[in-house]
């Protein structure tokens, strides 16, 4: 089409276009044929304008998100030889345009071993997560010096107002977030909601390349 700008996120038809290009490669071509499940992870608003300024810390946020998963697929399996897969996609904004850091993670529903077998986890323990999630970004920002011991230690002394379902599992508006939801397979919309987000997927690991090597 004449004057289409041919790439993301400059006008709203071509990054359409190439959004569901990604959901259809993503859910044809790099996921495998297990269950899989949606995973997104926040950070309070406290903690929020440091990404702003120095975008290098979203991308080492999305390494400390694939390290809390890993890690906790391998205790709910009881196992340190298996890997998940997962996609992970960064998005800055929320509903009303305001800088909102957060990850959406596309995680199979278990693990592979070495050998290829796939190992079913039904459920994550959400609870566990969320705080290996906050050890995790506490320590990332005391390394990079964005914030001090005693900001994390008052902001430990916050009441958490945490209210759960089946599937849900929401903080308050200034703290944690987390969110799954499953899936028989992988299907393309489910992936589709994924390549939406502003900056690209980037693969933590896929299963069939990590079998694959």
């Amino acid at each position: 089409m004449a004057f289409s700008c041919k790439q993301r996120c400059t006008c709203p038809s071509c990054h359409q276009k190439r959004a569901l290009l990604t959901a259809i490669h993503v859910a044809e071509d790099v996921c495998a044929a297990v269950p899989h499940r949606q995973v997104v992870l926040t950070i309070p608003k406290r903690l929020r304008v440091h990404t702003r300024f120095d975008r290098k810390l979203l991308g080492k946020l999305c390494a400390a998100a694939w390290t809390c998963i890993l890690a906790e697929v391998r205790r709910d399996l009881g196992r340190q030889d298996v890997v998940p897969g997962m996609i992970a996609a960064i998005q800055t904004h929320g509903e009303l345009l305001h800088w909102h850091p957060h990850f959406h993670m596309l995680l199979t529903c278990g693990a592979f071993t070495a050998e290829g077998e796939f190992l079913e986890v039904p459920e994550l323990d959400m609870g566990r997560l969320e705080t290996t999630w906050q050890e995790a970004v506490f320590a990332l920002y005391l390394a990079e010096e964005k914030i001090t011991p005693e900001v994390v230690e008052n902001m430990r002394s916050w009441l958490h107002s945490v209210r759960g379902s089946r599937r849900t599992v929401r903080a308050s508006a200034r703290t944690w977030t987390l969110r799954w939801c499953g899936s028989t397979h992988c299907p393309p919309r489910l992936a589709a909601w994924i390549s939406r987000c502003t900056c690209p997927p980037a693969t933590a690991l896929a299963s069939s390349d990590w079998l694959a090597t």
